[in-house]
């Protein structure tokens, strides 16, 4: 069921009043994510392959539905898309990507691209699984130019399908550039990290 759109607009006042208090604040981060998306994010691996001119990039990840529908609708950033950098120096936009390809239950998902977003849907009416089998992400993109610099960059914050923390978050780095990459911070210590809600997105500098 829908809620009206001024009725959301009441309950995300009542919940901001009430989030100064300190008790309620994990009460108050719940309801947002139940009011604005339909999913949380369950368990995402990425795949990374370095090569000298590009990055080959696998992406899995499982959605844990929140309420009952036949279809979900479902959003990746494309070309342009802005990268939120733990460096202020840094001034990255999403490249061009390529071979870019949706697998979902053994077969291939159609998708479409407008405005800076690929957007594809899942179909639930045959099973209306409340928790979705892994959907797999696979593409191809070039290193950003940026001042002389060479970036690889994946938008990791919350997107308009799922809000809040991601439950368990794997990075594997791989491919016979992989040494001359240099991770940025926030995560280059740590590239397995559980119910993490990332401020910036992932970010990494070939130096070679």
């Amino acid at each position: 069921m829908q809620i009206p759109t001024n009725r959301r607009i009441v309950i995300f006042l009542i919940l901001l009043l009430t989030a100064s208090c300190q008790d309620l604040k994990q009460i108050y981060k719940q309801r947002m994510a139940e009011l604005l998306s339909p999913a949380e994010l369950v368990r995402e691996d990425l795949y990374l392959t370095y090569y000298k001119k590009q990055v080959s990039v696998k992406m899995r990840f499982q959605l844990r539905i929140r309420r009952p529908m036949r279809y979900l609708t479902l959003f990746f950033p494309g070309k342009d898309f802005p990268i939120h950098c733990a460096d202020s120096k840094l001034r990255l936009l999403h490249p061009t990507l390529s071979s870019f390809k949706v697998e979902w239950q053994g077969k291939m998902v159609p998708h479409i691209y407008t405005k800076q977003l690929y957007s594809f849907q899942i179909n639930f009416s045959k099973n209306n699984l409340k928790t979705c089998p892994m959907l797999t992400i696979t593409y191809t993109v070039p290193y950003t130019n940026y001042k002389g610099r060479k970036f690889f960059s994946y938008v990791l914050r919350t997107g308009r399908v799922w809000y809040g923390p991601i439950g368990a978050l794997h990075i594997h780095i791989d491919g016979p550039s992989r040494h001359s990459m240099k991770i940025e911070e926030p995560y280059r210590s740590n590239l397995h990290l559980t119910n993490i809600e990332p401020v910036y997105d992932f970010v990494s500098e070939y130096r070679k």
